[in-house]
């Protein structure tokens, strides 16, 4: 029973370190295809269309794509 509290506990920090979204962010250096999903914390976004050189970025309730410079 303690071993088993033990591994919750270390679950759910484990969990927020995750849901610390403000500095994670995804490069697409080639090309990211249709139907590739990004996924953020709990936050996902779904591709539809191929993209190229992008960066998606979790930003006020979103992930949002801008081009790579």
């Amino acid at each position: 029973m303690a071993e088993q509290k033990e591994t919750r506990e270390r679950m759910l920090e484990i969990e927020r370190m995750l849901e610390d979204t403000g500095k994670a962010k995804v490069d697409i250096i080639k090309t990211i295809y249709g139907g590739a999903k990004i996924v953020i914390g709990r936050y996902t976004r779904f591709i539809k269309d191929p993209t190229q050189r992008v960066s998606f970025y979790y930003h006020e309730g979103d992930i949002t794509m801008v081009p790579m410079l």
